[in-house]
């Protein structure tokens, strides 16, 4: 995001061979949320309407998303497929669920039992992972999202549970892998790392990852985001 000269609205822009370039200029306030190697660039706007909508941009033409219900659609990642995630208005008072939009078609994407949930990161493969509140409303998990399939806590699929507890899955790469927050140790925050289990034997990691043993779900390779000394 940028302002503009006059100090008085914030637009979204992309940034190529030097030259900046303000995407929307015509709204009242625009961010840029994600950008694919074709040059696709996921975002949202302030819309006439007073809601949030959301955009994708290429080559200066624009094309919006729907929000699942209401006036509220928040793109946070796009793939190298147009595949677009983040978080939408459902229609319903307090209530936000992530969703995925292709082909012109926005897909509510439910929750983990919460109210509110978001999609954070999709790969080429339509693999999508974000965060979702529990039924309590209190507590967030880390999910994941198959594609056709629905919304799977991250927790279930750690076979050693208890060594860690995945609160956030912010982005997945081409192979599968999760970058992710959670708890280590009941109260300790750390980054995260989940690898896919493809049935293979699991091989001793580096000295500095920590791996649960998953079946048919992930290895969580767990690096401690403090200094060690020495």
């Amino acid at each position: 995001m940028s302002q503009t000269k006059d100090d008085e609205t914030i637009h979204g822009f992309s940034y190529e061979n030097g030259k900046m370039r303000e995407l929307l200029p015509d709204s009242a306030f625009s961010a840029a949320t994600g950008i694919n190697d074709a040059g696709q660039i996921s975002g949202y706007f302030a819309s006439r309407l007073g809601g949030i909508t959301g955009f994708v941009w290429q080559d200066g033409k624009v094309m919006t998303i729907k929000a699942i219900r209401g006036q509220v659609s928040v793109p946070l990642a796009i793939s190298n497929r147009a595949q677009v995630v983040g978080i939408s208005s459902t229609g319903k008072k307090d209530e936000f669920h992530a969703f995925s939009f292709q082909n012109s078609r926005t897909t509510d994407l439910g929750t983990l039992g919460g109210t509110i949930s978001q999609a954070q990161g999709v790969n080429d493969a339509g693999q999508i992972v974000g965060v979702s509140y529990l039924p309590d409303d209190e507590m967030p998990h880390g999910f994941v999202v198959e594609p056709g399939g629905k919304m799977i806590d991250i927790n279930t699929r750690l076979e050693n549970r208890g060594a860690a507890e995945v609160l956030i899955a912010g982005g997945i790469n081409a192979s599968g892998q999760i970058a992710a927050t959670g708890f280590i140790g009941g109260n300790e925050i750390h980054a995260l790392r989940l690898d896919p289990v493809r049935g293979s034997a699991l091989k001793p990691g580096a000295a500095s990852l920590l791996l649960l043993t998953v079946a048919g779900g992930f290895v969580a390779a767990c690096e401690n985001i403090r200094r060690r000394r020495g």
